[in-house]
């Protein structure tokens, strides 16, 4: 099917309930499912700074973690050198509108 098919074929209601979907659950690809299934087998075998087995979202970049906006706290902390460890965005927490591939 072409660009120009599935563009007659799909409402952009549906396009945007597909990216919200990939945002929140990760790729529709299933050799990236697989990747899923390899990270929970592994996963016990691999240690954290801790000397734990990482947990499986740890080697998946799916489902995307929330990342913390910054406060001005935040800010005057990481200024001052007592910023708390963690990262931060810039722009407010927004998602991006484009599927990652």
């Amino acid at each position: 099917m072409t660009v120009g098919e599935l563009k007659d074929r799909i409402t952009r209601y549906e396009v945007e309930g597909w990216l919200l979907y990939e945002q929140e659950w990760g790729p529709l690809h299933l050799a990236v499912r697989f990747e899923r299934a390899i990270a929970q087998i592994g996963a016990p075998f691999f240690k954290d700074e801790a000397g734990r087995p990482l947990k499986v979202q740890a080697l998946m970049p799916w489902p995307k973690q929330e990342e913390k906006v910054a406060t001005i706290e935040d800010v005057f902390g990481l200024l001052s050198g007592q910023g708390k460890k963690g990262k931060v965005k810039a722009d407010g927490g927004k998602k991006p509108r484009h599927i990652n591939r």
